[in-house]
């Protein structure tokens, strides 16, 4: 065989034994001739990447671990490397091969080899001598999680092909390396901010095979903004939570966000947060009565929503907010025509409740806002339009009344109080009872 090579050379044996293995009666013989062409070449200390290249598997692409020349190779690697001489200067077969591939080919090798039971245990062989390799030229975690296209993924991260190899390289790397521990999250932390990472955790909580891991990250999300003190206004904000205003109670972040919340107030008592002020930070009045309101219909939500409300009136009886600045907040005074139909009049009229119990001495009257807000003439037209409605009928009348004893006590003449009202059914009625009122009070 030493002579033939000599005098034909090394490719052209190859070409003449790849040839004739295609044919079945001379498969066998080119076999055993490529055995000792092997031989020939192991005596010689012939180079793994010269030999790689001989058998073409330079062309073979990803499919090159199913390639039945490349076991061929990793056997001739494996000889060599057994050679007593060669004892100080292993060869790796990962090295050959980045001789010939970029690591991205080679992964995909890799990774194409995993699926098939044939080609595995080769496969997973490359894989580790990869990570060494990786790790050897300074390589970190969060580095491979870039450099795999993970940080791109976003929700499929779990689902990518390439997920199953960042862990393994995480699990050597810290095997390697035990003294710059690395964890999952911090590759996460590094390349999602906040609200991607709690978004695509809260997604995978949702499937199965999945769901484990995706609740230990997120308590890792949690810790490490407890180890970096993070304000839970601040991860509020991070979560833009502050930027879905009604929907933020059913927000997926917002349980998210309600976990930090405990676990920060329970961490840093002295600290303490209330979700009413990070709310109350983050919305309007307006916005946030609103956002409850609505909150309130949802059965999951009503208790919590009741609750807020509550402390919401809280907040601003303990800054003694008058219910006229209250009803500016809540833009009532904008809303003249269906003022008595806005769902916000049943927050302000809870908040002028508890206002005037717990300051008797600066007590203010609801039918005293809406004249001071609007006018009589203005208020006198609403009421009339509102009492035709079912729904606003009752309240529209008891501040009718109101107004009567507040124009009597005023003692208002009924000529006066005629200019104030139209022509219409509505305005003549009332007219009718103020002056039946007025002349039973004053006479005539």
């Amino acid at each position: 065989m030493e002579k033939l090579t000599y005098h034909i050379g090394d490719e052209e044996i190859m070409r003449i034994l790849e040839a004739a293995r295609k044919v079945p009666s001379t498969e066998k013989a080119a076999t055993k001739l490529q055995t000792e062409q092997f031989k020939t070449w192991l005596n010689a200390d012939k180079i793994p990447g010269d030999v790689f290249k001989l058998l073409q598997l330079n062309k073979a692409g990803d499919d090159l671990l199913a390639n039945p020349q490349f076991k061929y190779w990793g056997k001739y690697v494996e000889d060599l490397n057994l050679k007593p001489v060669n004892n100080g200067r292993q060869v790796s077969i990962i090295d050959a091969l980045r001789d010939n591939f970029a690591d991205d080919v080679l992964v995909k090798m890799i990774l194409a080899g995993m699926k098939v039971p044939a080609t595995k245990n080769m496969a997973q062989r490359m894989e580790i001598e990869l990570f060494k390799g990786w790790i050897v030229n300074g390589k970190t975690p969060d580095v491979i999680f870039m450099y795999l296209n993970l940080h791109k993924a976003e929700e499929s991260v779990f689902q990518s092909p390439l997920w199953s190899m960042y862990t393994n390289f995480l699990e050597e790397y810290n095997k390697l390396i035990p003294t710059r521990q690395t964890t999952m999250i911090s590759a996460f932390a590094r390349n999602y901010d906040k609200e991607a990472l709690a978004k695509l955790l809260v997604a995978a909580k949702k499937v199965p095979s999945t769901e484990k891991l995706a609740t230990k990250l997120q308590t890792d999300q949690i810790q490490r903004w407890l180890d970096n003190k993070d304000s839970p206004n601040g991860i509020f904000k991070a979560l833009r939570l502050d930027d879905v205003a009604e929907d933020v109670l059913t927000s997926p972040l917002f349980n998210t966000w309600t976990t930090y919340l405990d676990a920060f107030n329970a961490k840093f008592p002295s600290e303490k947060v209330s979700m009413i002020d990070t709310f109350r930070a983050s919305f309007d009045n307006k916005s946030l009565a609103k956002m409850l309101i609505t909150a309130q219909e949802i059965p999951t939500m009503e208790k919590l929503a009741t609750k807020l409300q509550a402390d919401q009136l809280q907040r601003w009886l303990a800054n003694k907010d008058s219910p006229e600045d209250i009803f500016r907040a809540l833009v009532l005074d904008d809303a003249v025509d269906d003022v008595l139909s806005n769902p916000l009049l049943n927050t302000w009229a809870s908040y002028l409740e508890d206002f005037n119990a717990k300051f008797p001495r600066s007590k203010v009257s609801m039918v005293d806002t809406f004249r001071e807000f609007f006018g009589d003439k203005t208020l006198v037209k609403m009421l009339i339009a509102a009492k035709k409605v079912a729904s606003t009928k009752k309240i529209a009348s008891d501040l009718e009344t109101s107004l009567i004893n507040k124009w009597i006590h005023a003692k208002k003449i009924p000529a006066v109080v005629s200019k104030l009202l139209g022509a219409d059914d509505g305005s003549v009625k009332l007219l009718r009872t103020y002056t039946a009122k007025y002349m039973k009070t004053y006479g005539s």
